[in-house]
Order: C-alpha cells, then sequence, then structure tokens
C-alpha cells in the first residue's frame, strides 16, 4: 500500500524523527542549564569537523543493508518540519540544537516482502557533552514524552490530506533494547490504521536508540502490515553499537 508510506514522512514532518531519531536530534534552541552545563566532559574538546566525521563513521553504509534500495535522503528540513521538531521538543524537554555539533544521516533503505513496503536507516548526532545526550534519552524515555509523541502525531495526522486514507488513532509501546557498553537506550513503536478504498493495513515504526557518551544514535524503521523483522533491527542496531564502541568521543 503507497499510501501507507507517505506516513513516514508525515511522522518525521511532525517531529517524531526530530526526537526519537538520534534519542532527540534537536532543533530546538534552548538555553543550557547549570546542571547540563556542570556535566560537560571530555565531549566538550570535540570540534564540529571531527564531531560530523564521527557521525558518519557510525552510521548505516548500504554494504550493512543487504537486500535493500538504498535512497538519498533530503539534507535539509522545511520550515514546517522544524517547527514541528520544536513544538515536540519544547513539549517532552528535550536538549535544542544550540548544543549539537553535528548529526548523519544515512539513506533510506528500501524493500518489498508480499507487495508491502519496509524501510530502515539510522542517524547519528553528536552533542557538545554527555549530559546533553543524557537529557535527549530521559526525553525520549519519559511519559510525558511520549504523550507529547502521541498527542501531536495524532493532531496533526487528523489535519492531513492523505490521499484519501483515513487513519487510526497512533498507539505508542515501550522497551529497552540490549546496549551493554553505552550509556543508555530505548526503544519504542509507534503503531496505527491506516484504511484506503475498503481496506485497512497496520503501520508500524521502529525507533531503537542508544546515547554512548555524547553521541545519540538511532535505527529507525517502517513497515506496512508487518514491522521490519527483529533479526534484521537486531543485527543493525548492534552493527551501530559495535561502531559507536569503535570510535569514542
Amino acid at each position: 500500500m503507497r499510501g501507507a508510506m507517505r506516513l513516514a514522512p508525515t511522522l518525521a514532518a511532525l517531529g517524531a524523527g526530530a526526537l526519537l531519531a538520534g534519542c532527540g536530534s534537536s532543533r530546538a534552541k534552548t538555553n543550557s542549564t547549570p546542571k547540563a552545563a556542570a556535566a560537560s566532559g571530555g565531549g566538550a574538546a570535540l570540534t564540529k569537523g571531527r564531531a560530523l566525521a564521527l557521525a558518519q563513521a557510525i552510521d548505516l553504509q548500504p554494504a550493512d543493508v543487504r537486500g535493500f534500495r538504498a535512497i538519498p535522503q533530503p539534507g535539509h528540513e522545511s520550515v514546517q518540519e522544524k517547527a514541528l521538531a520544536h513544538e515536540l521538543e519544547t513539549c517532552a524537554g528535550a536538549a535544542g540544537e544550540a548544543h549539537k555539533l553535528a548529526e548523519a544521516k544515512s539513506a533510506a533503505f528500501k524493500r518489498e516482502v508480499n507487495g508491502m513496503p519496509q524501510e530502515v536507516s539510522s542517524s547519528v548526532s553528536v552533542e557538545q557533552s554527555s549530559a546533553y545526550a543524557q537529557q535527549d534519552l530521559t526525553a525520549i524515555r519519559s511519559a510525558r514524552g511520549q504523550r507529547c509523541i502521541v498527542k501531536l502525531v495524532n493532531a496533526a495526522l487528523r489535519a492531513r490530506n492523505l490521499g484519501g486514507a483515513k487513519v487510526g488513532a497512533v498507539s505508542i509501546t515501550q522497551g529497552t533494547p540490549p546496549t551493554a557498553g553505552t550509556t543508555g537506550a530505548f526503544g519504542l513503536r509507534l503503531s496505527l490504521p491506516i484504511s484506503v478504498q475498503g481496506v485497512t493495513v497496520h503501520a508500524y515504526f521502529d525507533f531503537l536508540g542508544f546515547a554512548s557518551g555524547p553521541v545519540e544514535v538511532t535505527l529507525q524503521s517502517v513497515g506496512v502490515n508487518e514491522a521490519l523483522p527483529a533479526a534484521i533491527q537486531e543485527h543493525l542496531f548492534g552493527v551501530l553499537v559495535q561502531r559507536a564502541k569503535a570510535h569514542p568521543a
């Protein structure tokens, strides 16, 4: 169902991609808190150039995702996307753009299974310090943050023209993937029913992320009628964890 895949950029535009990708790939400009500033550690010594090289070294590459077609992602956000990301991050209490040194996004890797689309990608952000990465991680794992995601996604989907598709309420579930050697992780699934011409399918948006010092990494995937298989998610997530360990900030 092609219409269902249009919801992937919709969620990103709603700021779900901004808050979920990279434990909160922060767009909102917020002031540094005394606690966060005092906790600045070795990450503060990173230059923007080194931070970008680090993010790119960790991100997924085409060779990691065999059997999928790599599609380059846009390198910029629209005014609407930035505004929605700002609203979500302000609601959830995430850190801000002013504290981010660099960000890298992989290509979108796509395939079809039984005629239904699946997609997976990754994003890596490097903050000025571990404290800001932990602030984002706390926001995404909190009940407050998840209420904000569901509220804004539901509201914006109701307001959008999705080519005749009728979208039901978004639900969210949480888990914690194993990430030994990192400084914390999160797992979220957003699911929603989509009806087109009397046929109803379910779309699944999975986000697995972790922090490693000032580095924030997220694996995001989309599946229609079934999520991207857990074995693939676990493998790719493991690749990202190992790369983050091999490239300490």
